[in-house]
C-alpha cells in the first residue's frame, strides 16, 4: 500500500512538472506573454553572458514548441519516473539538473570564445535559443543505467556505453548544426549523470523506500 502511494506521489509530480513545462512553453507561444516568458526561461550563451543567468536553470521548462510535450512526457515517463522511484525525487532531480546545467555550460564554454574570435558556426550556437528538458531526462538515463549497474554491471554499464556509442555515431554521422550540438550536450548530460549517481553518497536524497534504501546499500 505504501508503495503504491509512493508510485501515486511520483505520477502526480510528473505531471505537475509536465504541466508547468506546457504551460511555459504554451505561454512563450501566446500573444502578449511570449515576451515575458521567453525572457524569463529562454536560454542562450548570448543572454548568459548579457547576465540573464536564471535563463539556465529556467529553460529546462520551456520546450521548444508545444507539440514536444507528447514525446517528452513519454520519455519523462521512461526515464525520469523510474529513476526517481528507485533512487528517490530529490536525487533524480539533482541529478537532471546537474546534467542539464553542465552540459549547458559546456557548450557555452566552446560557442562565445569561438564567437569571438569571428567563427560563424560558433556565432549561430551563441545566438540560438536552447531547451533544456532533454538533456535533463539524458541525465537521468545516465543515472538510470548506474542504479542498474549496481545490482547488474554488465547490463547497467553495456547500456550506458550503448547510449554513449550512439550519441557519438550520429554526431559524426549528422551533418546539421542544431543536431550537433544536441548531441554534444546529451553526450555530456548522460556522463555527467552517471557520474553524480555514482559519486553522490547513499545517505543524501535517498531511496524512497527502505528496503530499495537497504538494496542499493549492499549493492
Amino acid at each position: 500500500m505504501k508503495v503504491a502511494v509512493k508510485v501515486a506521489g511520483l505520477v502526480a509530480g510528473l505531471v505537475v512538472v509536465l504541466g508547468i513545462a506546457f504551460g511555459v512553453t504554451a505561454a512563450s507561444h501566446a500573444p502578449g506573454l511570449a515576451h515575458v516568458t521567453r525572457y524569463a526561461a529562454a536560454y542562450s550563451p548570448a543572454r548568459l553572458a548579457d547576465g540573464r543567468i536564471w535563463t539556465l536553470p529556467l529553460s529546462v521548462l520551456l520546450l521548444g514548441h508545444p507539440k514536444a510535450l507528447g514525446i517528452t512526457s513519454v520519455m519523462f515517463a521512461a526515464l525520469f519516473l523510474p529513476y526517481a522511484l528507485s533512487r528517490g525525487l530529490g536525487r533524480s532531480l539533482v541529478t537532471g539538473m546537474a546534467g542539464h546545467i553542465v552540459s549547458t555550460l559546456v557548450v557555452a564554454a566552446w560557442a562565445l570564445p569561438a564567437a569571438a574570435l569571428g567563427s560563424g558556426i560558433a556565432t549561430q550556437v551563441v545566438h540560438r535559443t536552447d531547451y533544456g528538458a532533454s538533456a535533463f531526462l539524458a541525465a537521468c538515463a545516465g543515472g538510470l543505467t548506474v542504479v542498474i549497474a549496481r545490482r547488474h554491471p554488465v547490463l547497467g554499464f553495456g547500456l550506458l556505453a550503448l547510449v554513449i556509442a550512439f550519441f557519438v555515431w550520429h554526431l559524426l554521422s549528422v551533418h546539421q548544426l542544431v543536431a550537433n550540438v544536441a548531441d554534444v550536450e546529451h553526450l555530456v548530460a548522460l556522463v555527467t549523470g552517471a557520474l553524480v549517481e555514482w559519486s553522490l553518497p547513499v545517505h543524501l536524497f535517498p531511496s524512497p523506500s527502505p528496503a530499495l534504501r537497504g538494496r542499493v546499500a549492499r549493492a
